[in-house]
């Protein structure tokens, strides 16, 4: 849950991005927002320890983890679009409400533990 409330609070932050005008206020929502995107990479450890067997854990970590580098690949072009065409609030805008939407999903489907999933026999 520490995992998908961090993700939360990150898109929450970012849709707070665009009304912004000061530049302390901005250096602090977005090192705040940093100790919050840094709270997730031992989360979803702690997630694959307990839902992957120990063998497959370093291949599933693996992925999970350039599954990051992937979406930069396509992110960055596709904020450049974004901004040319609905202007640079719709970057924070969209990846806001796209992170809370994540966070609702997950929140719901994901379970802590294997065995408080109600799908899993």
């Amino acid at each position: 849950r520490v995992y998908a409330v961090a993700v939360a609070f990150t898109a929450l932050l970012s849709l707070l991005t665009p009304f912004v005008t000061s530049v302390f206020l901005m250096t602090a929502i977005r090192f705040i927002e940093g100790l919050s995107v840094g709270v997730t990479y031992p989360c979803i450890h702690a997630v694959w320890s307990r839902w992957a067997p120990p063998q497959e854990r370093a291949r599933l970590v693996s992925i999970a983890f350039s599954g990051n580098y992937f979406s930069m690949i396509v992110a960055y072009p596709l904020c450049r679009l974004i901004g040319d065409i609905l202007g640079w609030p719709y970057i924070f805008y969209i990846t806001g409400i796209m992170g809370l939407i994540w966070f609702a999903v997950w929140w719901i489907v994901v379970k802590d533990k294997p065995e408080d999933d109600p799908h899993i026999s």
